[in-house]
């Protein structure tokens, strides 16, 4: 009776969160039932940190210690609030309330200088073999995208405090995105006090892309994409 989306051919696991994160519009569309059942089944497995689970392995019974990845948590978010939209299932948006608030607040602590955006811990990510330092623009994007998605979900769950906290962060993070990563051409891949890594990374859009799948509006222009 559970079910999970199986990631990679033989060596991998199930309902791998960022695997997830990027395969299931189909299954959300097509088969809305087992994508919210496998979230369910992640989300008993959230460390008390808040910190979200990497992937269950070798069965569904135990997941893998993953939770160094710091984007899952704000993947989490952003499925939930898209899965909620995508069905109108509020008794499943409810059923993940808390999750939400725990996922949302282990991240906030991440943010040391108080500008909106994750500074420490970053290292660890979905890429596996590429560590980040400092301020990712990658991990900076999801962040501001899962805020957009909390004070929705916030909203929803009639948390008018939460919803006007994460607001207040969100906005203060896209004005130290411009401030600290957009070097007037792109946003660099991270900095790290007076140290700054300039390679692109596409993928920095990660975030926005999700909230354009989702039908919301994203945090940065056009004219920045």
């Amino acid at each position: 009776g559970k079910f999970g989306l199986w990631e990679g051919l033989g060596f991998c696991g199930f309902h791998t969160t960022d695997i997830t994160y990027h395969a299931s519009f189909g299954l959300i569309n097509l088969f809305p039932d087992l994508q919210k059942k496998q979230m369910k089944m992640g989300a008993e497995f959230q460390r008390r940190d808040g910190r979200v689970h990497h992937l269950f392995k070798p069965g569904f019974e135990r997941v893998d210690n993953g939770f160094d990845r710091v984007d899952m948590n704000m993947q989490f978010v952003l499925m939930v609030l898209r899965d909620y939209l995508f069905t109108g299932d509020r008794e499943y948006l409810l059923s993940l309330w808390d999750n939400v608030k725990r996922a949302m607040d282990s991240i906030e602590i991440l943010d040391s200088d108080g500008d909106g955006l994750a500074d420490c811990e970053t290292k660890r990510n979905t890429y596996d073999a590429w560590n980040f330092s400092g301020t990712p623009s990658y991990i900076s994007f999801l962040w501001l995208a899962a805020l957009k998605a909390a004070v929705i979900i916030a909203q929803r769950a009639y948390d008018k405090d939460r919803a006007d906290r994460w607001s207040k962060i969100l906005e203060k993070g896209k004005s130290s995105l411009e401030q600290k990563l957009w070097n007037g051409e792109y946003y660099n891949l991270w900095k790290n006090g007076s140290q700054t890594d300039e390679s692109l990374m596409t993928d920095q859009l990660d975030g926005e892309w999700f909230l354009s799948m989702t039908g919301i509006e994203g945090n940065i222009s056009d004219e920045r994409v």
